[in-house]
């Protein structure tokens, strides 16, 4: 809906722009920065303006092209699959479109004047445009209710929604006075002013709103994950303490036995004697990189995957990781290692190998691990295959922000043939 002038033109679609902004990001989460989807949707949206004021309004080439542009947008912006773009797209256009048909055919019984009056009657205008994309925000809210169970989210407030209601209360109050009042034209003016305000208001209101919503819940996460990682440094603590006093432990019996064999003659006792010393030897023969954190580290998860048959080695012999912070180092080694045993238990005979090195002035580490088929990714950034999005896909954003600390980053790799998984961590000095 829109009069074939080139501002009010275009102010409608960017209207329709903020819209699909407010319920895309209420269902999804952005492939791009911000500023940039904001970019690609003015000019998306404007485009259509364009077409529209070029082909003079025409029905069909309006629909079609408001399907295309809501479906790139959905796609170019948004991390949702081509089928759920189009599906939305073509949802988003036919409510809108219903909309203002229902808009239109409601007012225009209301005053008696045609149906397509509004193209020459401003005040007729001012009425149906905005209340009928106030009540496309409206059920676009309602929609994204339903449609958001797999993103994070806050309810909406009930006082947003009372906003909205009065927003439309007071432009068809507006438009009354107009209709009814005998004001002048300057007073009609000023009143189109305040509608376009308040409708402009209403629609950042919400998308602000959404916005502050977001980082409270990336700020709540943070949090949660500062939280976990600390209490995870006391257990490796805890276990950095026991393990100190078993190896103490172990040393001291290896000499006791070697004492008590010197002191036997019995071949059986000898044996029985050897098999004990070199399962402490065994023990003893743990991970000794020199960094006592990573050690505790490597000794948890070379037990966990014991346990579930995974077949674990490592080499620290080049590079033991020190300089890094204990939380940061906790934060890296733990999410790259539960995701590699997660991957890695799914197929029989799996396999770990984690290796590092120094090159170039950062701390090389290089994690493989089998994997049953290639991760899922987005524009490059890999994506959770765990169902419970809401609570799960974070731990490669927790490596990725222990390592802008140390100016460093991340790549992977899959093989199809070995079916493996590798990714590459690179960590530099710190920046702090």
């Amino acid at each position: 809906m829109t009069m074939l002038n080139p501002v009010i033109s275009c102010i409608v679609y960017m209207a329709e722009m903020m819209i699909a902004w407010i319920f895309f990001s209420g269902i999804s989460h952005k492939s791009r920065s911000t500023p940039l989807c904001l970019l690609l949707g003015i000019f998306l949206f404007e485009t259509g303006a364009f077409v529209n004021l070029l082909l003079a309004n025409n029905l069909l080439i309006n629909l079609l092209t408001a399907i295309l542009i809501h479906f790139l947008f959905a796609t170019l912006c948004f991390r949702l699959r081509v089928v759920s773009a189009l599906l939305y797209a073509l949802l988003l256009t036919a409510v809108n479109t219903a909309l203002e048909f229902i808009t239109v055919l409601f007012v225009s019984a209301l005053v008696g004047s045609e149906l397509l009056a509004y193209n020459n009657d401003f005040s007729l205008f001012i009425i149906e445009c905005p209340v009928s994309k106030l009540l496309y925000l409206f059920t676009c809210l309602m929609i994204t209710k339903f449609a958001a169970s797999h993103k994070d989210s806050v309810k909406l407030p009930l006082s947003l929604f009372a906003n909205l209601i009065a927003a439309i209360a007071c432009i068809m109050i507006f438009w009354y006075v107009c209709i009814k009042g005998n004001v002048s034209e300057s007073g009609q003016f000023m009143l189109v002013i305040a509608s376009l305000i308040l409708f402009v208001s209403t629609i950042l209101l919400f998308i602000t709103w959404q916005h502050e919503s977001e980082n409270v819940l990336e700020l709540s996460r943070i949090r949660a994950e500062n939280n976990r990682l600390q209490v995870e440094k006391s257990y490796y603590q805890i276990l950095e303490q026991q393990n100190q006093q078993l190896m103490a432990y172990a040393h001291d019996a290896k000499n006791h036995l070697s004492a008590i064999r010197s002191l036997s003659a019995d071949p059986r006792i000898d044996s029985y004697l050897s098999q004990l010393s070199h399962e402490l030897q065994e023990y003893s023969g743990k991970c000794h990189s020199g960094n006592k954190l990573l050690d505790v580290i490597i000794a948890k998860y070379q037990m966990q995957c014991e346990t579930l048959g995974i077949e674990f080695e490592y080499d620290f012999k080049r590079c033991n990781l020190s300089g890094i912070n204990d939380i940061d180092l906790v934060a890296i080694m733990g999410n790259l290692l539960d995701n590699a045993m997660e991957a890695a238990s799914i197929l029989q005979n799996g396999k770990i190998h984690l290796s590092s090195f120094e090159g170039n002035g950062y701390k090389i580490l290089v994690l493989s691990n089998s994997c049953i088929s290639k991760p899922e990714d987005f524009n490059g950034e890999l994506v959770s295959s765990k169902e419970d999005h809401q609570h799960h896909g974070y731990g490669l954003k927790n490596v990725s922000r222990a390592l802008n600390k140390y100016g460093g980053d991340f790549a992977w790799d899959y093989d199809e043939l070995s079916h493996m998984f590798t990714i590459t961590v690179m960590i530099g000095k710190s920046l702090a």
